[in-house]
């Protein structure tokens, strides 16, 4: 499957499920991103998408849209979609939040307690 979606020039693949064979996705170095790893085969629970369309997530029973123009950003921690109309905002935040983490990790490491630094930098 990864060698079709580079195929069609696919930026990467977010899977809301399973996915096998992760080193063979992995030596392939395309971003692939997925809920978990298993050893089931995807046949009978995969359905092909489409392409620029709304997609439906069917994780946890939320009623959660990724939409034409939104932003997935994603790592081995997850994936995260930013809608299109509010990346601005986010990218307006996100400076705030990194110097608070960085705050944070410093007093931590100069003996601080997390529940002080958080506190102090994060207001919780």
């Amino acid at each position: 499957m990864t060698l079709r979606a580079q195929a069609l020039n696919a930026a990467g693949v977010v899977i809301d499920g399973r996915v096998r064979d992760i080193n063979e996705h992995r030596s392939l170095n395309f971003p692939l991103f997925a809920k978990s790893v298993g050893t089931t085969a995807g046949g009978e629970v995969c359905r092909p998408s489409e392409m620029n369309v709304a997609v439906r997530l069917n994780s946890d029973n939320q009623d959660a849209w990724i939409n034409p123009g939104d932003y997935i950003v994603a790592d081995c921690n997850g994936v995260v979609r930013i809608p299109q109309e509010l990346v601005e905002q986010v990218l307006e935040v996100i400076p705030a939040i990194a110097d608070a983490d960085s705050k944070c990790a410093e007093g931590i490491k100069a003996g601080r307690s997390v529940q002080d630094v958080f506190k102090e930098y994060r207001g919780r």
